[in-house]
């Protein structure tokens, strides 16, 4: 009589295990290698920078490779750490925001939303003592400004934005020639800049981008002046602006193409302030301009000019 191990009954249970684990192996390893391939997709291979004007967009693009590049996933165009990106550039360079597009694949296009420049602000970036009134005269141009050297554009919150940079000129007589530095906004600038007003520092506020160097109000004086004292009403036009202050906050001063200052206070009433002068020039009680130094109105009732 032939005797049947009881074993033999357990054993094919075991059999049928070995192919389940197999195939179980053999789909992880599918997805592992799924994964894989999917990040490599997901890579950034390519950034756009789009929108650009006035700032460098290799600069913005190198900002970007090293943040992506932080962090577990790396450079990865789904999982993007998009705040401290535009933070970065934010820290680099004066801008209103910045806009993500991911296009497959591996390309990641940047919107820059730059400020728009309200006006030049010519300077030299230096701390020299501030220009003093002797005897309560207040000298010409030759006499008020020093050490300009450098122009910059700034937003309408007196904030800089960046260096202005002059254009390269092709004919060889123009690039030979040495432009004033306060006369090269009107004369090299793109015919959309040319006309924004011109302010000169007269203190040497320290200037980079991001430094507000104008109080708000600057701008808002200077088109309140540009209304009350339109150049086709006078025989004058204004080259630039200063405001001199702390050591006069209320006070605006304008420079004219005749080289003499108007100096006005922002509290007065510059609208009759204005008639009042144009009368004193047409009944020529103000006669030749070219030799005046200055034109204080900055009394409403009263003016004073040498």
């Amino acid at each position: 009589m032939r005797r049947y191990s009881h074993n033999l009954s357990h054993k094919r249970p075991r059999r049928s295990i070995k192919p389940f684990f197999i195939a179980f192996a053999f789909a992880a390893f599918l997805l592992f290698g799924a994964a894989v391939y999917g990040l490599a997709q997901l890579k950034i291979n390519s950034i756009e920078i789009i929108g650009v004007q006035f700032i460098d967009p290799e600069a913005v693009r190198e900002i970007v490779r090293e943040e992506s590049a932080k962090g577990l996933l790396k450079s990865n165009i789904l999982i993007l750490p998009k705040k401290r990106i535009e933070e970065a550039v934010k820290e680099s360079f004066v801008i209103e925001s910045l806009d993500f597009n991911r296009r497959w694949p591996g390309t990641l296009r940047l919107t820059v939303r730059e400020l728009l420049p309200a006006a030049f602000w010519a300077t030299s970036g230096q701390s020299y003592e501030p220009i003093e009134e002797s005897e309560g005269e207040i000298r010409a141009a030759s006499g008020q400004i020093a050490d300009l050297s450098k122009l910059f554009f700034i937003d309408k919150r007196g904030i800089i934005l960046h260096e202005w940079q002059k254009p390269v000129i092709e004919e060889a007589e123009e690039e030979a020639a040495d432009w004033p530095l306060l006369e090269q906004p009107k004369l090299l600038a793109d015919k959309i800049h040319r006309n924004l007003p011109l302010i000169v520092d007269t203190e040497g506020r320290e200037a980079r981008a991001g430094i507000q160097v104008l109080a708000d109000y600057g701008l808002s004086d200077i088109e309140k002046f540009n209304k009350s004292f339109p150049k086709e009403q006078f025989s004058f036009e204004v080259k630039y602006f200063s405001f001199p202050s702390p050591l006069a906050p209320k006070e605006i001063r304008a420079m004219t193409d005749k080289n003499f200052w108007i100096i006005l206070n922002r509290d007065t009433d510059w609208d009759q302030i204005a008639k009042n002068l144009k009368e004193a020039i047409t009944k020529k009680k103000i006669t030749d301009l070219d030799k005046l130094s200055y034109i204080d109105l900055r009394l409403s009732d009263r003016m004073f000019f040498k």
